[in-house]
């Protein structure tokens, strides 16, 4: 097994790439256990506020008030 990486070369990578150790370490992870670090897919998030047959109305109040 390889040795760890030096908290200097931990360090010097998060502020290079201005992310937390945290984050080196779960996409060292996911690289490990996945093989890749993609994102996961987009899982919808909530409703929209506006029903879809409104929002040509919204719109157009928007561009007159804006």
């Amino acid at each position: 097994m390889p040795a760890a990486y030096s908290m200097d070369l931990r360090i010097r990578v998060a502020e290079t790439f201005k992310v937390g150790e945290a984050t080196v370490r779960r996409w060292r992870r996911l690289m490990r256990e996945k093989g890749d670090v993609a994102p996961l897919p987009h899982n919808g998030g909530p409703d929209p506020k506006v029903a879809h047959e409104d929002e040509s109305l919204v719109r157009t109040i928007l561009r007159e008030r804006p």
